[in-house]
């Protein structure tokens, strides 16, 4: 008997092909358990469609045998069957927007927990001229409670911060570099379609356009959404989340942990 040979997908649903670490800060442990967790929700609803498209053809098939039998089963195979694809397909882009949107805030919810990570075990990265009052130092019982406290604040102002000055405080104060140029661009465009996704039905506005360079999108065009895009977008955001953990843990000494599986 001839071997039978498996042909090996272009990527796997829970990875879209990225190597995942096995090691890593806290920060990116929980952030790696959530990029599985959305890529395997997209396979999930694949599998799902392809259980009901098959057994949805089973049934045609034998309600069409037993036609004379049972009359009523057989007249259901004469309304039109569009099938779960179909309306996958027609549901395409609110999906992708919900995984696009889950994908960004999780890699922007890394970069936070790993700052408040930095900030609290190298306290001495905290200093600035920036002023606090005494009210909030006496508050404190403990040096180290007043630095958590002050690395909160500093972390929720740059949450607010745009991610190309985010990207600057990285690079100026730990010497560690987010994403490469190219990947800047992608990087950037998700992050506004997340915010036209969530603000505005995905519909381009004057923001996106000033922010994206080569917007391929006109005012008021809706910002079309693909696998294809999703993809490039997931891996952008793994390849820089890992990267920039290893420096985190090379240039600043942060401790990391052995992870276990990725899956949550």
């Amino acid at each position: 008997m001839a071997a039978t040979t498996t042909r090996t997908p272009r990527w796997t649903t829970s990875s879209f092909g990225a190597r995942l670490a096995k090691s890593g800060t806290e920060a990116l442990k929980s952030y790696q358990q959530s990029y599985v967790q959305i890529n395997e929700f997209l396979g999930f609803v694949l599998q799902m469609a392809a259980q009901i498209e098959r057994t949805e053809e089973t049934f045609r098939k034998v309600s069409a045998d037993v036609a004379d039998i049972l009359p009523d089963l057989a007249r259901r195979n004469e309304v039109e069957w569009k099938g779960p694809f179909q309306e996958l397909k027609r549901h395409r882009q609110f999906l992708l927007e919900v995984l696009l949107v889950r994908h960004v805030e999780n890699y922007l919810n890394y970069l936070s927990s790993l700052l408040r990570t930095i900030l609290i075990a190298r306290p001495e990265t905290l200093r600035s001229s920036e002023k606090i009052d005494l009210e909030v130092v006496f508050r404190h019982s403990t040096i180290e409670d007043l630095v958590k406290t002050v690395a909160e604040r500093k972390v929720d102002s740059l949450s607010y911060a745009s991610f190309g000055d985010l990207a600057t405080y990285f690079k100026d104060k730990f010497g560690i570099t987010l994403v490469s140029d190219h990947a800047m661009k992608v990087l950037v465009e998700a992050i506004e379609c997340r915010n036209i996704s969530v603000h505005n039905r995905c519909i381009v506005n004057q923001r996106y356009q000033s922010r994206v360079s080569e917007a391929k999108y006109t005012v008021g065009q809706l910002r079309s959404l693909g696998v294809d895009h999703l993809e490039e977008v997931a891996l952008v955001l793994i390849t820089s989340a890992i990267a920039v953990d290893r420096s985190a843990k090379k240039r600043l000494g942060i401790k990391g942990v052995k992870f276990g599986s990725a899956a949550p």
